[in-house]
């Protein structure tokens, strides 16, 4: 059974790395950081579990916010099925590293010895990104606007078939 696991480990090392860099890693740090004792009784596994599950918390809300931002911005005509992928990759691992960087950020302040909240932190870059999609919401209602009147004036400037 460990031979087939770890072949497998082996096989999808990328993913993971992925996983293990991306989720696990930050939660446990941030379990260690705020509470070193814990930490020490806890099993191994039940450890991993509390450690993606803070990542994983966190990064729901962040992959809420990144993939508002990629349907806003998304093109009208038919993409294939490479671009989609590849999208669909992009936007995951950067909600993933908006995580890592909340995460990361709160236990630097944490270790710093300033008080503070998970929950603040990503409401701090949350909004900073609601921003974001605010600016990019009104820039693609410019082109919008744009095009509809560069549209009508093409329109206009056809000549009749009388």
């Amino acid at each position: 059974m460990s031979e087939k696991l770890s072949e497998f480990l082996i096989q999808k090392a990328p993913y993971v790395l992925v996983v293990i860099l991306g989720f696990i890693a930050q939660g446990n740090m941030l379990v260690f950081v705020y509470d070193k004792s814990l930490y020490m009784e806890m099993d191994v596994v039940k450890l991993l579990i509390l450690s993606f599950g803070i990542s994983f918390i966190t990064y729901i809300p962040n992959a809420i916010i990144i993939f508002l931002i990629y349907w806003i911005q998304k093109a009208r005509e038919k993409e294939n099925e490479y671009l989609l992928k590849f999208q669909f990759l992009f936007y995951s691992i950067s909600a993933m590293v908006l995580t890592d960087v909340e995460l990361l950020t709160y236990i630097f302040f944490k270790l710093c010895g300033m008080k503070t909240s998970i929950s603040n932190m990503v409401f701090k870059f949350g909004g900073l990104i609601i921003i974001a999609v605010i600016f990019l919401l009104l820039y693609k209602l410019g082109q919008y606007c744009y095009y509809k009147k560069e549209k009508k004036n093409q329109e206009s400037n056809q000549p009749s078939n009388d």
